[in-house]
């Protein structure tokens, strides 16, 4: 399966930047290289851009590509 590079809202954008300083466990919802969905709650720890990606930095270590978030705590991230 293909995915799609899917831009996400700059009001999300916003809400990201807000957990992040909030520094509490979220719910997020993401899909995963073959398509599939994967929840899991973690603390979003950081944002930052690299090599033309934005990515969200989880508390464990784990990194998801912005456009491949489906939501975070039930706010969806479509534009």
């Amino acid at each position: 399966m293909r995915i799609v590079n899917t831009p996400v809202k700059s009001d999300f954008f916003d809400n990201l930047q807000n957990w992040s300083s909030q520094e509490k466990s979220c719910s997020i919802v993401y899909r995963q290289n073959d398509g599939s969905s994967v929840k899991v709650n973690s603390v979003i720890v950081d944002l930052f851009s690299w090599q033309g990606n934005n990515y969200i930095l989880m508390e464990k270590g784990q990194l998801i590509r912005l456009d491949r978030l489906v939501s975070v705590e039930d706010v969806t991230t479509i534009s």
